[in-house]
């Protein structure tokens, strides 16, 4: 292939590079505090039809690449410097393809190769045949591509140094065969993706991540490569079940997936969740909404596990009130429930009873707590007060507060034997005195509450003797 002449663009956009070059390169920003409301851009492009058109496609892929939308049109400028580039390329190797010799016999898949090559007219006179769309692959490795990397979805990165994965290359292989006219479409299988070019009146699987991936079929070189590289197998078109063609809004919902999945590997479960926040509201799916409750409840959990278990609620209260109609709701309860109970248990711990027993008679814990764990939590709180009341012989005054546990949870069995207890060493320490008028009334008003209690019949049956001696 000749060389490709670039001394046009390099003169307009050499400033531009040269203040390029001087910027750091952009990574993920780490977020303060979670984003739960989707990018607005969103909207807009729910709104569009597809395909989306190049432009349309290329400002939404930088977007969920991370791009915050001020440093958009520099972003967009560079890769647009390069798609010039790319199509100067096609159009000066172009020729002998233009006359319509060499590649207008070739048939459909089927057809025994009778059927004459429907060819297009593409951007700037290209025509969108079987070469020019194995071109665009074999350019992309070229110039673009310099090294596969498993985690590298983000588009912008893939310009910067060439890095890229699946979805980033197949995006922007998409890109790139837009621009020239061609009609493509995503492909997705279980844990890979890849592209499908209509070229000729025929469709042709691109499996971008090698430059030997056009139509890959029985190529041995793509084979050997491919799986080494990727740790993918090709997938082909006959195998139905194991792989699905997908529309322009679920490709570059791929990467909103990536950047998720990648960020929540690396722990940064704040920042993983604007990915997942904008995937839900792009697809509103099941996929993505089973992303968006996991991501969420991932955040919820480290606050949890920091020391920071009040914020995490808060957190999930306010997703659920954002979220609370959706089945996303329910699956954030139950970590709620889970965070409450820590919360209780942490101030419990941290002798903070008063603050304990306030949390769990609020209207928020009794709506998000399950209702077993609440009463557990409360007859704890009561044993708990009572133990520490109980401290120098004053058992009565243990007594009293479990009293109101009875009557506030109706009798719980637990709460009950501690309560016949703390009246039993009540009375002993009158009988040891020889207070045997004392240690009958304590045993009397006991089993008021308890008559059922084996302990104080008991204690009441020794007075009874004792004192009659």
């Amino acid at each position: 292939m000749p060389p490709v002449k670039r001394t046009a663009f390099l003169i307009f956009y050499l400033f531009f590079y040269i203040l390029i070059s001087l910027a750091p390169a952009p990574g993920e920003a780490v977020q303060n505090s979670p984003r739960l409301k989707p990018l607005a851009e969103i909207d807009k492009l729910i709104a569009y039809s597809e395909p989306y058109n190049p432009n349309t496609f290329l400002e939404a892929a930088l977007i969920f690449s991370g791009i915050e939308y001020n440093n958009l049109s520099a972003e967009k400028s560079r890769i647009l410097y390069e798609t010039a580039v790319f199509k100067r390329f096609m159009q000066e190797t172009a020729d002998g393809q233009s006359s319509g010799k060499g590649n207008t016999k070739q048939g459909n898949a089927g057809d025994g190769g009778n059927t004459a090559q429907r060819t297009e007219p593409g951007a700037a006179g290209i025509k969108l045949d079987k070469t020019a769309a194995e071109k665009i692959l074999k350019y992309l490795h070229r110039h673009i591509f310099k090294k596969y990397m498993e985690k590298q979805t983000r588009i912008d990165v893939v310009f910067r140094d060439g890095t890229y994965n699946c979805v980033s290359s197949a995006v922007i292989y998409m890109f790139f065969a837009k621009s020239l006219g061609f009609r493509v479409k995503g492909v997705r299988t279980k844990d890979h993706a890849f592209c499908s070019i209509s070229a000729g009146g025929r469709d042709y699987d691109v499996e971008t991540t090698s430059p030997y991936g056009f139509d890959p079929g029985e190529k041995k070189i793509f084979t050997d490569q491919f799986g080494r590289t990727t740790g993918y197998t090709y997938v082909p078109p006959g195998n139905y079940r194991d792989r699905s063609t997908i529309s322009d809004r679920q490709m570059l919902g791929l990467i909103l997936y990536n950047r998720n999945a990648f960020l929540t590997t690396q722990r940064d479960f704040i920042s993983a969740i604007g990915p997942a926040v904008d995937a839900y509201a792009l697809l509103k799916d099941t996929e993505s909404m089973n992303r968006l409750a996991v991501s969420l409840n991932n955040a919820a959990s480290m606050y949890g596990i920091t020391g920071n278990t009040k914020r995490g609620i808060e957190f999930l209260k306010r997703s659920i009130e954002i979220y609370g109609k959706d089945e996303i709701g329910n699956k954030l309860k139950s970590n709620l429930s889970k965070l409450y109970n820590n919360y209780v248990i942490g101030l419990i711990n941290r002798k903070k009873y008063d603050d304990a027993f306030s949390v769990l008679h609020t209207k928020d814990a009794e709506m998000y707590l399950h209702r077993d764990a609440r009463k557990k939590l409360v007859v704890y709180l009561y044993q708990v007060r009572a133990k520490a009341a109980a401290g120098g012989s004053a058992y009565l005054r243990a007594a009293a507060i479990l009293e109101k546990g009875i009557r506030e949870t109706g009798r719980d069995y637990r709460l009950l034997r501690n309560y016949a207890v703390y009246v039993h060493n009540a009375a002993v320490e009158k009988i040891k005195s020889g207070d045997y008028r004392a240690a009958e009334m304590i045993i009397n008003e006991g089993l008021k509450l308890v008559p059922d209690s084996a302990v104080m019949r008991k204690d009441a049956e020794f007075i009874r003797k004792e004192a009659n001696r």
